[in-house]
């Protein structure tokens, strides 16, 4: 049984997330090294760290609802601005909170929020990265990712090509190996480029970057084969199944993707060659077949993105409101967290609990997190973590020293 998703609140099901290896950032690695409970230095979305409300009252070039990937490249910060069907370019780096954004894509000016299907609009943009010299959007509600030539820095660019579709005017959902249903998580690394085509219960895998209108994956994994797109592969979970995957990062070396309806996070520590090849790591539970929600330092509850320098592992762990960061690369299965941002403790699960009572508060704060439904997405830039907080209508940066 395929389950179809929806980032909209009012329609269907749920949930997301976007890796980092091909942000466009390059040199050598700056650690990333935050303390617990660590607050944000900058929101994006919101005049203030106790704003949630979608568009701040009223929509512009200033305003969030349901962000989600966030990335730096080419001297910009673009961030997937969902439910407002576009992707906004901030010229240089936000240091005010509320900054505008200097241009959009998906729209036709700062001010618009509606959702069609066309070289020039986006029906729910939830993942980013920029490789090759292009800029990449998993456009999730027409299924299929847009590709643009360069990094557009004008409001309204078309996009050049579209993965998932034959076309830039058509949004069919299919599960073939050309075709997408409802795609999340998007990434690049070492030539490679890699997708979390949620809908279908697989990772999808192209060799190259791809550039043209339909152009077929090399590989998928959590599948058999292409034309497969149940949960779990038909069966109970294992190291070779999927479940709604949300986030994807790879180097072109290595290999890791939040399973979100598993309640886990698979890691491949060597990249993958034959479709369906089964991960060799576990993150989030404590075997392969375990899939229940879980917290303290080596649990999940539904984690919607990851990322990494290389060096370190970043997880938005969704349903508990939280991000969890592993100093070094993970060696092991069930390997606990050493860093955890948005709660005090590992125990502490609750949405915007600034005074960790485990209960929610009245509104955000600078140190807390709403990933309800598992949305929440993170993305490394350096000493800097981009954090998609999807519920409160809001990016956060967090500076690490």
């Amino acid at each position: 049984m395929r389950i179809l998703l929806s980032l909209g609140l009012a329609l269907t099901v749920c949930a997301c997330g976007s890796g980092g290896g091909g942000s466009g950032a390059s040199g050598p690695i700056v650690p990333f090294l935050p303390a617990t409970f660590t607050p944000a230095t900058v929101v994006l979305g919101q005049g203030s760290f106790t704003g949630a409300v979608p568009n701040a009252g009223g929509l512009d070039g200033g305003t969030l609802s349901g962000p989600t990937a966030a990335i730096e490249a080419g001297g910009s910060v673009w961030v997937a601005d969902a439910l407002n069907h576009r992707v906004l370019r901030y010229a240089g780096l936000p240091s005010v909170n509320g900054a505008g954004a200097s241009s959009a894509l998906g729209q036709p000016d700062l001010f618009s929020g509606s959702a069609a299907t066309s070289a020039t609009t986006m029906n729910q943009p939830v993942g980013l990265v920029a490789a090759g010299g292009r800029l990449y959007v998993s456009d999730f509600g027409n299924h299929r990712v847009l590709i643009f030539s360069g990094l557009p820095a004008n409001t309204g660019v078309a996009a050049s090509a579209a993965l998932g579709q034959g076309d830039l005017s058509s949004n069919i959902a299919g599960s073939n190996q050309a075709r997408l249903t409802n795609p999340v998580g998007i990434d690049a690394g070492g030539g490679r480029f890699v997708l979390a085509d949620a809908g279908n219960h697989r990772v999808m895998v192209w060799n190259s970057l791809p550039t043209v209108n339909g152009q077929p994956a090399d590989l998928v994994l959590g599948q058999a084969a292409f034309g497969d797109s149940t949960v779990n592969a038909g069966g109970a979970a294992s190291a070779s199944s999927l479940s709604n995957p949300f986030g994807v990062w790879t180097d072109g070396v290595r290999l890791v993707v939040a399973d979100k309806g598993n309640n886990r996070i698979l890691v491949w520590t060597t990249f993958p060659t034959t479709n369906g090849q089964a991960a060799d790591l576990v993150l989030g539970q404590p075997s392969f077949s375990a899939v229940a929600p879980g917290g303290g330092a080596s649990g999940a509850r539904q984690p919607s993105g990851v990322t990494s320098n290389g060096v370190q592992l970043v997880v938005a762990d969704g349903d508990n409101h939280r991000v969890l960061v592993w100093n070094t690369f993970p060696t092991a299965s069930a390997q606990g967290a050493d860093v955890v941002l948005g709660q005090s403790t590992f125990l502490n699960t609750a949405p915007n609990d600034d005074d960790q009572d485990l209960f929610q508060d009245a509104t955000p704060s600078a140190r807390t997190l709403n990933g309800g439904g598992g949305f929440l997405f993170a993305g490394l830039a350096g000493k800097r973590l981009w954090v998609g907080d999807f519920r409160n209508n809001r990016v956060l940066r967090l500076d690490a020293p």
